[in-house]
């Protein structure tokens, strides 16, 4: 598997402290992992029709759509400006049923 994560960079502060932060730079990194599976299912008794959790150190997502066309999107993402100052923001959206 193949996977990413964020980049890390240092600073030295004025009393000589070494100060880490991640970046917006993102880094491949490979990883081996055993997967077993023993079952197949239709999904018809899935929870949701659709799903998607990205994380990542300052970055993540979180997306589901229901089966009944209700829908909960939350975003939350930080970056830094320089090695110091940031910004960032955050992002909610909930959608009720389509059937009401």
């Amino acid at each position: 598997m193949t996977n990413f994560r964020r980049k890390i960079a240092s600073y030295q502060t004025a009393q000589g402290f070494t100060r880490y932060y991640y970046t917006d730079e993102l880094k491949e990194y490979k990883e081996t992992k055993l997967c077993r599976y023993d079952w197949t299912e239709d999904g018809t008794d899935a929870p949701c029709r659709a799903e998607t959790c990205r994380t990542f150190a300052y970055d993540f997502q979180t997306y589901i759509l229901n089966h009944d066309g209700s829908m909960y999107n939350e975003i939350c993402e930080f970056t830094f400006d320089d090695e110091k100052t940031g910004h960032g923001y955050y992002y909610q959206a909930n959608r009720d049923s389509e059937n009401e």
